[in-house]
């Protein structure tokens, strides 16, 4: 065969494989939607992650698609107790999506009921990250921050005898003149009720 030849030959099987290509994407696609309509979420889960690792162009025509597929999915997952398979399925969806806010923050929310608050937060703030103007992921990062807070600093805040050993020594260095109060370890909190009470900046 000669150059002519090959070329001829190569442009023939490229022009076969593009052809290929699409009758595997196109009969994805509908598998995807027979399996929707028949609520079959990981089938359809499947084939949607096969079109838009074959066909990235089409990854905005089919997000939302896939990620109703995706929540419906791990919604299953959740149930039979797979958590290994659940997060599989996130981490595929954000290295298809990696700025999508809406698959961190459910990321996030799965992560949380599962008792890995750690890791919750660091998806909620990604997500409101990449998207500050939506509501539910603030709120979600809002509650976890909330849990992460260590449950006896609220005792040692509320604990009236240190707070006021505490007010009493710094009203007794303002008094004798200081101009600077230096609060080291005293707890979130302290010196704005002293600062309202003795006036110091």
């Amino acid at each position: 065969m000669n150059g002519a030849g090959r070329r001829k030959h190569r442009k023939g099987r490229k022009a076969a494989q593009a052809a290929g290509r699409r009758e595997l994407i196109a009969g994805s696609v509908s598998s995807a939607e027979r399996c929707l309509r028949g609520r079959d979420y990981g089938t359809a889960y499947a084939h949607l992650l096969l079109v838009l690792s074959l066909a990235p162009e089409l990854r905005e025509d089919f997000k939302e698609t896939f990620q109703y597929a995706l929540f419906k999915w791990a919604e299953e997952l959740y149930a039979l107790s797979r958590s290994q398979d659940l997060f599989n399925c996130y981490e595929q969806a954000l290295e298809l999506f990696p700025k999508d806010d809406v698959i961190c923050n459910s990321m996030g929310e799965q992560l949380f009921r599962l008792g890995f608050r750690d890791e919750a937060a660091g998806y909620f703030y990604k997500a409101v990250k990449l998207n500050p103007n939506s509501a539910d992921a603030k709120e979600n990062f809002f509650r976890v921050a909330n849990w992460l807070v260590e449950r006896w600093h609220f005792v040692m805040l509320n604990d009236v005898r240190r707070n006021r050993m505490y007010q009493k020594a710094i009203e007794n260095a303002v008094q004798a003149g200081c101009q600077t109060v230096l609060d080291i370890g005293t707890g979130t909190g302290i010196l704005r009720q002293v600062q309202s009470r003795t006036r110091i900046s």
